[in-house]
Protein backbone atom coordinates (compact mmCIF):
# COMPACT_ATOMS: atom_id res chain seq x y z
CA UNK A 1 0.00 0.00 0.00
CA UNK A 2 1.39 3.49 -1.09
CA UNK A 3 0.73 6.10 2.57
CA UNK A 4 -1.66 9.30 1.07
CA UNK A 5 -0.35 12.10 2.18
CA UNK A 6 -2.69 14.29 3.88
CA UNK A 7 -2.09 17.83 6.62
CA UNK A 8 -4.60 16.24 8.93
CA UNK A 9 -7.24 12.76 9.35
CA UNK A 10 -10.11 13.05 11.47
CA UNK A 11 -11.46 9.71 12.15
CA UNK A 12 -14.85 9.57 13.07
CA UNK A 13 -17.42 11.54 11.20
CA UNK A 14 -20.28 12.15 13.41
CA UNK A 15 -21.61 15.51 13.96
CA UNK A 16 -17.82 16.33 15.80
CA UNK A 17 -15.83 14.67 13.04
CA UNK A 18 -18.16 15.99 10.25
CA UNK A 19 -17.71 19.44 11.68
CA UNK A 20 -14.31 19.05 12.87
CA UNK A 21 -13.68 18.27 9.01
CA UNK A 22 -15.45 21.11 7.32
CA UNK A 23 -13.78 23.68 9.85
CA UNK A 24 -10.22 22.15 8.82
CA UNK A 25 -11.22 22.50 5.29
CA UNK A 26 -12.44 25.63 5.11
CA UNK A 27 -8.71 26.38 6.27
CA UNK A 28 -7.80 25.16 3.05
CA UNK A 29 -5.54 22.09 4.86
CA UNK A 30 -5.83 18.74 2.69
CA UNK A 31 -8.23 16.56 5.44
CA UNK A 32 -9.53 13.34 4.95
CA UNK A 33 -12.56 11.99 7.19
CA UNK A 34 -12.26 8.27 8.12
CA UNK A 35 -15.13 6.48 9.47
CA UNK A 36 -15.84 2.39 9.90
CA UNK A 37 -19.98 3.30 8.59
CA UNK A 38 -21.26 5.46 6.16
CA UNK A 39 -21.78 8.86 7.37
CA UNK A 40 -24.71 9.58 8.39
CA UNK A 41 -25.27 5.92 10.19
CA UNK A 42 -27.46 4.54 12.54
CA UNK A 43 -24.74 2.94 14.32
CA UNK A 44 -23.74 5.79 16.83
CA UNK A 45 -24.66 8.72 18.38
CA UNK A 46 -26.16 11.21 16.08
CA UNK A 47 -29.10 9.74 14.65
CA UNK A 48 -33.02 9.49 15.13
CA UNK A 49 -34.08 12.46 12.69
CA UNK A 50 -34.22 15.29 15.41
CA UNK A 51 -31.50 16.42 18.45
CA UNK A 52 -32.29 19.57 20.01
CA UNK A 53 -30.72 22.88 20.41
CA UNK A 54 -31.50 24.57 24.04
CA UNK A 55 -29.43 27.66 25.16
CA UNK A 56 -30.06 26.73 28.56
CA UNK A 57 -27.28 25.56 29.01
CA UNK A 58 -27.70 25.09 32.36
CA UNK A 59 -24.76 22.45 33.13
CA UNK A 60 -22.66 25.61 33.89
CA UNK A 61 -21.36 29.30 33.20
CA UNK A 62 -18.28 28.34 31.04
CA UNK A 63 -21.12 26.16 28.27
CA UNK A 64 -22.66 29.70 27.16
CA UNK A 65 -19.83 31.05 25.07
CA UNK A 66 -19.86 27.47 23.72
CA UNK A 67 -23.96 27.79 22.46
CA UNK A 68 -23.51 31.23 21.34
CA UNK A 69 -21.01 30.80 19.14
CA UNK A 70 -22.89 27.26 17.66
CA UNK A 71 -26.08 28.81 17.40
CA UNK A 72 -23.97 31.42 14.65
CA UNK A 73 -22.29 28.67 13.13
CA UNK A 74 -25.17 26.49 12.77
CA UNK A 75 -26.95 29.14 10.74
CA UNK A 76 -23.46 29.60 8.73
CA UNK A 77 -23.73 26.18 8.12
CA UNK A 78 -27.35 26.56 6.58
CA UNK A 79 -26.33 29.00 4.62
CA UNK A 80 -22.74 27.11 3.12
CA UNK A 81 -24.61 23.64 2.40
CA UNK A 82 -28.13 25.03 1.30
CA UNK A 83 -30.24 23.34 3.79
CA UNK A 84 -32.45 24.27 6.35
CA UNK A 85 -31.30 22.09 9.88
CA UNK A 86 -32.60 24.29 13.07
CA UNK A 87 -36.44 24.86 13.41
CA UNK A 88 -36.62 27.41 16.32
CA UNK A 89 -39.99 26.66 17.80
CA UNK A 90 -38.03 26.64 21.15
CA UNK A 91 -37.48 24.13 24.41
CA UNK A 92 -39.38 23.94 27.51
CA UNK A 93 -37.56 22.92 30.51
CA UNK A 94 -39.96 21.95 33.44
CA UNK A 95 -39.27 21.51 36.81
CA UNK A 96 -39.22 22.62 40.98
CA UNK A 97 -38.39 26.25 40.64
CA UNK A 98 -35.63 26.14 43.58
CA UNK A 99 -34.07 23.10 42.00
CA UNK A 100 -30.93 23.21 39.83
CA UNK A 101 -31.85 22.49 36.89
CA UNK A 102 -34.62 25.23 36.34
CA UNK A 103 -31.97 27.56 38.28
CA UNK A 104 -29.44 26.49 36.20
CA UNK A 105 -31.36 27.15 33.00
CA UNK A 106 -32.39 30.70 34.32
CA UNK A 107 -28.40 31.47 34.96
CA UNK A 108 -27.55 30.57 31.65
CA UNK A 109 -30.13 32.14 29.67
CA UNK A 110 -29.66 35.53 31.44
CA UNK A 111 -26.18 34.91 31.51
CA UNK A 112 -26.42 34.82 27.49
CA UNK A 113 -28.77 37.59 26.73
CA UNK A 114 -31.12 34.89 25.27
CA UNK A 115 -34.68 34.97 25.05
CA UNK A 116 -37.16 32.83 27.72
CA UNK A 117 -39.75 33.19 29.93
CA UNK A 118 -40.39 31.95 33.41
CA UNK A 119 -44.07 30.47 33.40
CA UNK A 120 -45.87 29.35 36.79
CA UNK A 121 -47.63 26.51 37.26
CA UNK A 122 -51.23 27.91 36.57
CA UNK A 123 -49.17 29.85 33.12
CA UNK A 124 -47.96 26.10 32.32
CA UNK A 125 -51.59 24.71 33.19
CA UNK A 126 -53.07 27.40 29.92
CA UNK A 127 -50.41 27.62 27.97
CA UNK A 128 -49.16 23.59 27.46
CA UNK A 129 -51.68 21.31 28.81
CA UNK A 130 -50.27 18.56 27.19
CA UNK A 131 -47.80 18.59 30.18
CA UNK A 132 -49.17 17.40 33.89
CA UNK A 133 -47.44 19.06 36.64
CA UNK A 134 -46.28 18.18 40.05
CA UNK A 135 -46.38 20.60 43.12
CA UNK A 136 -44.02 23.01 42.77
CA UNK A 137 -43.24 22.56 38.94
CA UNK A 138 -42.20 25.58 36.71
CA UNK A 139 -41.43 26.05 32.88
CA UNK A 140 -38.67 27.72 31.25
CA UNK A 141 -39.46 28.65 27.83
CA UNK A 142 -36.24 28.72 26.07
CA UNK A 143 -37.05 30.77 22.84
CA UNK A 144 -33.90 30.68 21.18
CA UNK A 145 -33.96 27.02 21.24
CA UNK A 146 -35.48 24.67 18.85
CA UNK A 147 -35.22 21.49 16.95
CA UNK A 148 -31.79 20.25 14.73
CA UNK A 149 -32.09 18.06 11.63
CA UNK A 150 -29.76 14.66 13.11
CA UNK A 151 -28.84 13.26 10.08
CA UNK A 152 -29.56 16.09 7.78
CA UNK A 153 -26.71 18.06 9.99
CA UNK A 154 -24.25 15.24 9.86
CA UNK A 155 -24.78 15.53 5.73
CA UNK A 156 -24.74 19.00 5.37
CA UNK A 157 -21.43 19.30 7.83
CA UNK A 158 -19.47 16.73 5.57
CA UNK A 159 -21.10 18.41 2.40
CA UNK A 160 -19.47 22.10 3.68
CA UNK A 161 -16.47 19.73 4.13
CA UNK A 162 -16.07 18.08 0.75
CA UNK A 163 -16.97 21.64 -1.25
CA UNK A 164 -14.04 23.05 0.41
CA UNK A 165 -11.85 19.75 -0.78
CA UNK A 166 -11.69 17.58 1.95
CA UNK A 167 -11.71 13.64 0.96
CA UNK A 168 -13.89 11.21 2.78
CA UNK A 169 -13.27 7.08 3.17
CA UNK A 170 -16.13 4.88 4.93
CA UNK A 171 -16.73 1.67 5.47
CA UNK A 172 -13.67 0.20 7.35
CA UNK A 173 -12.56 0.64 10.70
CA UNK A 174 -9.25 1.64 11.89
CA UNK A 175 -6.82 -0.74 12.54
CA UNK A 176 -3.78 1.42 13.28
CA UNK A 177 -3.07 4.57 14.73
CA UNK A 178 0.56 5.57 15.72
CA UNK A 179 2.74 8.37 15.96
CA UNK A 180 6.83 8.27 15.01
CA UNK A 181 9.04 10.30 13.59
CA UNK A 182 6.23 13.64 13.40
CA UNK A 183 3.95 11.72 11.81
CA UNK A 184 1.20 9.97 12.01
CA UNK A 185 -0.09 6.52 10.83
CA UNK A 186 -4.01 6.01 10.29
CA UNK A 187 -4.40 2.54 8.36
CA UNK A 188 -8.24 1.36 7.85
CA UNK A 189 -9.21 -1.66 5.24
CA UNK A 190 -6.76 -1.05 2.63
CA UNK A 191 -5.87 2.68 2.71
CA UNK A 192 -3.07 3.93 4.59
CA UNK A 193 -2.78 7.66 5.07
CA UNK A 194 0.57 9.67 6.57
CA UNK A 195 -0.50 13.05 8.35
CA UNK A 196 0.33 15.61 10.24
CA UNK A 197 -1.83 15.41 13.03
CA UNK A 198 -4.83 13.48 13.85
CA UNK A 199 -8.67 14.71 15.43
CA UNK A 200 -10.24 11.49 17.12
CA UNK A 201 -13.77 12.01 17.68
CA UNK A 202 -14.98 7.94 17.09
CA UNK A 203 -17.82 8.52 20.21
CA UNK A 204 -18.50 5.10 21.87
CA UNK A 205 -15.74 3.94 20.12
CA UNK A 206 -13.15 6.15 21.85
CA UNK A 207 -12.01 3.88 24.34
CA UNK A 208 -10.70 1.20 21.93
CA UNK A 209 -8.94 3.83 19.41
CA UNK A 210 -7.02 5.25 22.37
CA UNK A 211 -6.89 2.82 25.50
CA UNK A 212 -4.29 5.03 27.03
CA UNK A 213 -6.57 8.44 27.99
CA UNK A 214 -6.51 8.53 31.61
CA UNK A 215 -10.47 8.67 31.65
CA UNK A 216 -12.35 6.32 32.07
CA UNK A 217 -15.86 6.53 30.07
CA UNK A 218 -19.02 5.04 30.49
CA UNK A 219 -21.07 3.87 27.39
CA UNK A 220 -25.08 4.50 28.10
CA UNK A 221 -27.67 3.45 26.15
CA UNK A 222 -30.60 5.81 25.21
CA UNK A 223 -33.73 4.35 24.07
CA UNK A 224 -36.04 6.53 22.06
CA UNK A 225 -39.56 5.80 20.88
CA UNK A 226 -42.17 6.90 18.62
CA UNK A 227 -45.78 7.31 20.43
CA UNK A 228 -49.41 7.98 18.61
CA UNK A 229 -50.81 11.83 19.44
CA UNK A 230 -54.25 10.85 17.18
CA UNK A 231 -53.19 13.72 15.53
CA UNK A 232 -53.94 16.06 18.64
CA UNK A 233 -53.03 19.58 17.75
CA UNK A 234 -51.34 20.08 21.32
CA UNK A 235 -48.25 18.80 20.03
CA UNK A 236 -48.00 20.18 16.68
CA UNK A 237 -44.82 21.90 16.60
CA UNK A 238 -46.24 25.89 17.05
CA UNK A 239 -48.34 24.51 20.01
CA UNK A 240 -45.66 22.09 21.59
CA UNK A 241 -41.69 23.08 21.98
CA UNK A 242 -39.28 20.70 22.30
CA UNK A 243 -39.20 19.80 26.03
CA UNK A 244 -36.87 17.90 29.28
CA UNK A 245 -38.40 16.97 32.05
CA UNK A 246 -35.02 17.38 34.44
CA UNK A 247 -32.31 14.96 33.20
CA UNK A 248 -34.48 11.84 32.44
CA UNK A 249 -37.22 12.19 30.64
CA UNK A 250 -37.37 14.74 26.64
CA UNK A 251 -39.24 15.00 23.47
CA UNK A 252 -40.18 16.42 20.59
CA UNK A 253 -43.39 17.83 19.18
CA UNK A 254 -45.22 16.24 16.36
CA UNK A 255 -43.66 17.25 12.89
CA UNK A 256 -45.31 14.51 11.40
CA UNK A 257 -48.43 15.65 12.69
CA UNK A 258 -49.50 11.98 14.30
CA UNK A 259 -46.17 11.14 16.61
CA UNK A 260 -44.50 12.55 19.30
CA UNK A 261 -40.51 11.20 19.83
CA UNK A 262 -39.82 10.59 23.55
CA UNK A 263 -35.94 9.20 24.86
CA UNK A 264 -34.71 8.63 28.40
CA UNK A 265 -31.38 7.11 29.61
CA UNK A 266 -31.16 2.99 30.34
CA UNK A 267 -28.53 3.11 32.69
CA UNK A 268 -26.77 -0.43 33.33
CA UNK A 269 -23.52 0.36 34.33
CA UNK A 270 -20.41 0.76 32.85
CA UNK A 271 -20.37 -1.19 29.54
CA UNK A 272 -18.41 -1.08 25.78
CA UNK A 273 -19.68 -0.49 22.75
CA UNK A 274 -19.89 -3.74 21.46
CA UNK A 275 -21.99 -5.04 24.48
CA UNK A 276 -25.21 -2.11 23.88
CA UNK A 277 -28.19 -3.53 22.79
CA UNK A 278 -29.45 -1.74 19.82
CA UNK A 279 -32.62 -3.38 19.13
CA UNK A 280 -35.45 -1.77 21.03
CA UNK A 281 -38.59 -4.56 22.00
CA UNK A 282 -42.11 -3.18 22.01
CA UNK A 283 -42.43 -3.98 25.56
CA UNK A 284 -39.74 -1.97 26.52
CA UNK A 285 -41.55 0.66 25.13
CA UNK A 286 -44.89 0.14 26.43
CA UNK A 287 -43.05 -0.12 29.94
CA UNK A 288 -40.99 3.64 28.78
CA UNK A 289 -45.04 4.57 28.35
CA UNK A 290 -46.66 3.65 31.59
CA UNK A 291 -43.73 4.31 33.93
CA UNK A 292 -42.51 7.70 32.51
CA UNK A 293 -44.36 8.90 29.95
CA UNK A 294 -47.86 8.99 30.85
CA UNK A 295 -47.28 10.47 34.74
CA UNK A 296 -45.75 13.76 32.87
CA UNK A 297 -47.66 13.48 29.43
CA UNK A 298 -51.81 13.88 28.89
CA UNK A 299 -53.07 12.34 25.12
CA UNK A 300 -49.87 9.88 24.57
CA UNK A 301 -51.32 6.47 23.23
CA UNK A 302 -49.06 3.19 22.38
CA UNK A 303 -45.61 3.02 20.86
CA UNK A 304 -45.39 2.80 17.25
CA UNK A 305 -44.08 -0.25 15.72
CA UNK A 306 -41.24 -0.81 12.99
CA UNK A 307 -37.97 0.99 12.30
CA UNK A 308 -36.99 3.50 12.48
CA UNK A 309 -39.54 3.90 14.94
CA UNK A 310 -37.26 3.05 17.44
CA UNK A 311 -34.01 2.86 18.41
CA UNK A 312 -31.27 3.16 20.75
CA UNK A 313 -28.16 5.29 20.38
CA UNK A 314 -25.11 5.94 22.65
CA UNK A 315 -23.71 8.33 25.13
CA UNK A 316 -20.01 8.48 25.89
CA UNK A 317 -19.80 9.86 29.51
CA UNK A 318 -16.96 11.55 30.97
CA UNK A 319 -17.34 10.88 35.12
CA UNK A 320 -18.02 14.56 35.64
CA UNK A 321 -20.45 14.79 32.12
CA UNK A 322 -18.11 17.84 30.49
CA UNK A 323 -16.46 16.98 27.48
CA UNK A 324 -13.01 16.13 26.01
CA UNK A 325 -11.51 18.85 24.03
CA UNK A 326 -7.66 19.14 23.02
CA UNK A 327 -4.58 16.58 23.03
CA UNK A 328 -3.81 14.69 25.85
CA UNK A 329 -0.22 15.29 27.83
CA UNK A 330 2.68 13.73 25.70
CA UNK A 331 0.47 13.15 22.24
CA UNK A 332 0.90 16.85 20.39
CA UNK A 333 -0.18 14.94 17.24
CA UNK A 334 -3.63 14.30 18.66
CA UNK A 335 -6.62 16.44 19.26
CA UNK A 336 -9.31 14.30 20.85
CA UNK A 337 -13.07 15.29 20.85
CA UNK A 338 -14.61 12.96 23.50
CA UNK A 339 -17.39 12.64 26.19
CA UNK A 340 -20.20 14.66 24.98
CA UNK A 341 -22.32 12.54 27.68
CA UNK A 342 -25.80 13.33 25.90
CA UNK A 343 -25.84 16.92 25.82
CA UNK A 344 -23.19 17.37 22.84
CA UNK A 345 -24.68 17.52 19.59
CA UNK A 346 -25.84 21.09 19.68
CA UNK A 347 -22.61 22.22 20.00
CA UNK A 348 -20.74 19.74 17.10
CA UNK A 349 -19.99 23.61 14.87
CA UNK A 350 -18.16 24.85 17.72
CA UNK A 351 -16.22 21.79 19.13
CA UNK A 352 -15.55 21.15 14.90
CA UNK A 353 -14.10 24.97 14.89
CA UNK A 354 -12.33 24.76 17.95
CA UNK A 355 -10.61 21.66 16.91
CA UNK A 356 -9.50 23.29 13.82
CA UNK A 357 -8.09 26.16 15.82
CA UNK A 358 -6.29 24.00 18.29
CA UNK A 359 -4.56 21.96 14.87
CA UNK A 360 -3.87 24.99 13.11
CA UNK A 361 -3.18 27.80 15.75
CA UNK A 362 -2.53 25.76 18.71
CA UNK A 363 -4.66 27.64 21.04
CA UNK A 364 -8.48 28.37 20.60
CA UNK A 365 -11.39 31.14 20.91
CA UNK A 366 -13.53 29.37 23.44
CA UNK A 367 -12.52 28.63 26.97
CA UNK A 368 -11.47 24.63 26.94
CA UNK A 369 -9.81 24.53 29.98
CA UNK A 370 -12.86 22.64 31.44
CA UNK A 371 -12.43 20.31 28.92
CA UNK A 372 -8.75 19.08 29.27
CA UNK A 373 -7.92 15.38 28.63
CA UNK A 374 -5.80 15.46 31.34
CA UNK A 375 -8.19 16.70 34.51
CA UNK A 376 -8.43 13.67 35.80
CA UNK A 377 -4.80 12.95 35.83
CA UNK A 378 -4.88 15.97 38.24
CA UNK A 379 -7.28 14.64 40.25
CA UNK A 380 -6.03 11.25 40.57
Amino acid sequence: MNDEQVDVAVVGLGIMGASALWRLARRGLRVVGIDRFESPNAMGSSQGETRMLRTAVWEGDDYVPWIRRSCELWRELEQESGRALLSPIGVLLLGARDGAFVEGSVAALRGGSFRYELLSRGEMAERFPQHRLDDGDVGVLDRDGGVLGAEASVAAALAAARAHGAAVSTGAAVEELSAAGGAVTIAAGERRWQADHVVVAAGAWLPQLLPELACELRIERHVYGWFATDGAPAFAPERCPAFMRGADLYGFPAVDGATIKVGFPVCAGPTSVDAIVRSVQREELEAMRLGLIAPRLNGVGAPVAGLPRSYACMTTNTPDRDFLIGAPAGMPWLTVLGGFSGHGFKYGPAVGETAAELVVDGASTLPVARFSPDRFVAAA
